[in-house]
């Protein structure tokens, strides 16, 4: 059973190839044949036309055909001189000659051996006149027989016919034609060998590719992604071993996000585990009392905790496609004026000054919820990193098919190499400020899977306040 590709492909080439050489030789023999046939008849016209000729020219000399059809030595001559070999004196006895009655070289044509031409037109050459009387030859052949006309001054006086010899071939010819056949099976086979070498060739240098690709599949599926396949040019089995290359980076790109991933979560975990275990480990040596100072640092450290394990959550949820949304259509400038007028107390006591630029009528479909939790994230990272006094302007614009939310806040910034890892999970500019201020890396991650969920697109840049910019595009309804 054929279950390898390299076995298929050489099967089928082979087949191809093997199939085109039998129809080649089958259509050149056949060609051969045809083309050899009809040489032959237009060889046997080329000498019935000169003997015809001669026929008409001594007709023309004695006005009818006794001269011939009653002097059998004569129309032995004449078969002789034009279908027989030259002879090497280069000798000939001219009919018309004979006609006028020379016959010294007619008895020497009738006692010479006969060449194999004339042995084998003789028999199946006729003589009939003008009304198509046989003068000479067999009467049986003439139904069968191609009469040509024999013409003497624009008028037919006579027909030499001959049976054609498509059963008669002579030896030489069937010889010629067998030698023929010969070359062609030789080239045929020839022609195979070189189509099993080809074939072989064409099949490992297709196969080769796949192979490697095979190999590699396997060694993806083991765990190894950091193997790569070499296949070079521009067809597709090169951009295949591309693609193929691209997921290997890919998976080992993610595994890596997944182990620093982990390790990002237990440093972040392990952070306010220390604090509270140190709390506990205090009031268990009688180091702190219980009061409520203590219930408060307590408190907070597990809020951090659980804050931590629900964005967590949030954004498990969101790789797999499971955050619960209620969409509806809503105004976003009314909204976005709403919740920030709920907390304009918590800016106004961090310092900062409130700007807004709202424009009417932008509808979007929107989850009212998690655009709350949007805005609440965004809010929570301007209170933890801009410096005091400072500004925070929000704006909403109307642009061809979409709503754009404009956030930004003053100084300080984000070096522009790090605008676009802003979003990456537990990514912090300044991980100890961070830490410090109570942030865990996870809010802006959250925003951005947020708003990919409404079907937009959410980009940092540099604020013209001199802090940071978001520019949140939503889908217009």
């Amino acid at each position: 059973m054929l279950r390898r590709i390299y076995s298929k492909l050489f099967v089928v080439i082979l087949g191809a190839n093997a199939l085109l050489a039998f129809l080649m030789y089958v259509g050149l023999s056949w060609s051969f044949d045809r083309e050899f046939r009809e040489h032959l008849r237009r060889q046997e016209l080329a000498r019935l036309d000169s003997i015809a000729a001669e026929l008409a020219e001594g007709y023309g000399r004695q006005g009818d055909w006794s001269w011939v059809a009653d002097d059998p030595h004569r129309w032995a001559d004449l078969l002789r001189r034009y279908l027989s070999p030259p002879r090497p004196n280069g000798g000939s006895t001219s009919l018309v000659a004979a006609a006028g009655g020379a016959q010294t070289n007619t008895q020497a044509a009738i006692d010479a051996p006969h060449g194999a031409d004339t042995i084998t037109f003789s028999p199946r050459l006729l003589l009939l006149d003008g009304k198509r009387q046989l003068l000479i030859g067999a009467a049986e052949l003439v139904p069968r027989a191609v009469l040509r006309p024999i013409q003497w001054r624009d008028q037919v006086v006579g027909y030499l016919g001959y049976l054609p010899r498509d059963d008669l071939v002579e030896a030489l010819d069937r010889m010629f034609a067998e030698r023929q056949g010969l070359s062609f099976a030789i080239l045929t086979a020839g022609m195979l060998v070189t189509a099993i070498l080809l074939s072989a060739g064409i099949a490992r240098w297709i196969s080769r590719p796949v192979r490697q690709l095979a190999e590699g599949t396997r060694a993806l599926t083991r765990g190894d992604y950091q193997v790569r396949t070499n296949v070079s040019g521009g067809d597709e089995f090169a951009q295949l071993a591309a693609d193929f290359n691209s997921l290997g980076e890919a998976l080992l790109n993610g595994r890596r996000a997944r182990e620093r991933w982990i390790v990002d979560i237990s440093h972040e975990l392990r952070t306010p585990l220390a604090v509270l275990r140190a709390e506990v480990e205090a009031l268990q040596d009688g180091v702190r009392k219980p009061n409520a100072d203590t219930l408060a640092s307590l408190s907070q450290e597990v809020g951090k905790l659980s804050r931590l394990v629900e964005d967590l959550h949030t954004l498990s949820e969101s790789d797999q496609g499971a955050l619960d949304f209620k969409m509806t259509s809503m105004d976003l400038s009314r909204f976005v004026q709403e919740e920030l007028e709920n907390c304009q107390d918590m800016l106004a006591d961090a310092g900062l000054s409130l700007q807004l630029a709202l424009a009417p009528q932008t509808s979007i479909r929107g989850d009212p919820n998690r655009l709350s939790q949007l805005l609440d994230n965004l809010r929570q990272n301007t209170l933890r990193y801009t410096d005091a006094p400072g500004r925070l302007r929000v704006a909403t614009r109307l642009q061809p098919g979409q709503v754009v939310l404009e956030w930004e806040d003053s100084a300080p910034s984000v070096p522009q190499q790090d605008l676009a890892r802003l979003t990456v999970r537990l990514f912090r500019v300044d991980s100890s400020r961070s830490r410090a201020s109570g942030g865990s890396g996870l809010g802006l991650s959250i925003a951005q899977a947020i708003v990919k969920a409404h079907g937009g697109q959410m980009t940092a840049s540099t604020s013209l306040l001199g802090g940071l910019a978001w520019k949140i595009e939503f889908p217009a309804i």
